[in-house]
């Protein structure tokens, strides 16, 4: 679908407005959408959440020249598509991502199901972080006796791993 307002770019910001029963509907690309173009009442608020998807403050033409190594997909193209074009674009584009991911997650790590069949690394991972969070937790509560036992329960799945 394409914008609206510039009738130009690909429209990746769908508003739907109900007042008094009366439904207005808006599909305008990003720029637009950020520039303003249309009176939507709570313009402030909107313009916060569409700018959280320029994190760290960068200036937009700055983020154009940001390239994938890979695919060389644009970050101008991701903000376009709202798509990634490789799995490198995830490490290329980190620094920017992790803004947008911890918006719409509240959180950059994973923390839902794990597959059955290829979840048994995560799983021990995740055991090793609690164990060593209990650890410490341990020793600035002084109870070495229960730190020690960590410990070494700790060092048997760390040698398991290798």
């Amino acid at each position: 679908m394409i914008c609206e307002k510039c009738k130009k770019n690909i429209a990746t910001v769908y508003l739907e407005k109900s007042v008094n029963g009366q439904k207005t509907i808006h599909n305008l690309c990003h720029e637009c959408a950020i520039a303003g173009h249309i009176n939507i009442g709570f313009n402030h608020m909107f313009q916060s959440f569409l700018n959280s998807f320029n994190p760290n403050g960068k200036n937009l033409e700055n983020l154009q020249n940001l390239k994938c190594t890979n695919c060389n997909m644009t970050y101008n193209d991701f903000r376009k598509t709202a798509r990634l074009g490789c799995s490198s674009c995830y490490l290329d584009f980190s620094k920017e991502l992790s803004g947008i991911f911890k918006n719409i997650q509240s959180n950059q790590k994973h923390s839902g199901k794990i597959p059955k069949k290829s979840g048994e690394e995560l799983l021990k991972q995740r055991e090793l972080e609690e164990m060593r969070k209990m650890l410490k937790k341990a020793v600035e509560s002084e109870e070495y006796e229960e730190a020690a036992t960590l410990r070494d329960k700790i060092k048997t799945l760390e040698a398991k791993e290798i």
